[in-house]
């Protein structure tokens, strides 16, 4: 048989059913309890990440109630970034949070199936400093006493803030127009750096770059092993040399050349 229960206001109820037979007999009854619950389960949380911040990892705390379900036997369940929900519970660890935007979702659930509203917290994650890329810049070595620095600066989330250049130990100057130059530089090692920060405060490592001005010319090359006397038997002859630089670049390459022919690229020792 079917005994339907309605309109029945939230609360407990008690249950009983006996069956008695022709002759007024009967066994014990049969007792159920049950609780009636529509009303869904509230959801607090004290805390959540700031709406533009720093953080890889961040616990979410939350804490439920329920007129009919105890606060620990609620449920939870969580989504993050549009993923499937999940049960969960609290803290919530949020961990490897990339740089970009965030959402989620919270929602408690009472042993009825009851579902609170879902608390839902979006931000964006901002842990990377700006990248500085070179588009112009010296060679390594250089016999021009002026330079020339065009750069780009980019940061995946938030707008570049501040980007500011610096040459040896000459003051540091402001160059967010994209480029800087440099005039009157004499000969000698040079070190320009750049360091670039973003509107939530995050400065790069120093994107540095060292090159060499050498307007020195450099010095004959002094033979080591040489021919003596204006003749010889030998069909081949060997050549020693090395050389030596008044500037800071060194020497970069030797060129030789037999009987005034066309000069080659070299190295000691040369056979002709």
């Amino acid at each position: 048989s079917e005994w339907v229960l309605s309109n029945r206001s939230d609360g407990m109820y008690t249950l009983q059913v006996i069956a008695v037979d022709e002759k007024n007999r009967s066994l014990p009854a049969f007792t159920r309890h049950f609780f009636i619950d529509t009303v869904s389960p509230t959801l607090s949380v004290p805390n959540a990440p700031a709406a533009v911040n720093n953080l890889t990892a961040f616990p979410m705390e939350f804490s439920g109630q329920d007129i009919g379900t105890a606060s620990n036997e609620l449920a939870y369940v969580c989504s993050q970034d549009g993923g499937t929900g999940f049960d969960c519970r609290s803290p919530w660890p949020l961990n490897s949070l990339q740089d970009g935007p965030h959402q989620i979702s919270i929602r408690s659930k009472d042993r009825a199936g009851n579902l609170s509203p879902a608390f839902i917290s979006q931000w964006t994650t901002d842990a990377a400093a700006p990248t500085i890329t070179f588009s112009k810049r010296p060679a390594a070595f250089e016999n021009l006493r002026t330079a020339r620095f065009e750069f780009s600066v980019s940061d995946s989330v938030s707008a570049v803030n501040l980007i500011e250049c610096q040459l040896n130990q000459l003051p540091v100057s402001n160059c967010s127009q994209g480029f800087v130059d440099y005039a009157n530089l004499v000969d000698g090692a040079y070190t320009f750096q750049i360091i670039a920060s973003d509107s939530f405060g995050h400065s790069n490592a120093p994107a540095i770059y060292n090159w060499v001005i050498d307007n020195q010319q450099p010095n004959p090359p002094t033979l080591l092993v040489r021919v003596d006397g204006n003749t010889t038997t030998q069909n081949l002859v060997t050549y020693t040399f090395s050389a030596s630089d008044n500037g800071d670049s060194g020497i970069k390459r030797y060129e030789c050349t037999q009987d005034q022919i066309n000069f080659s690229s070299c190295v000691s020792p040369v056979t002709y």
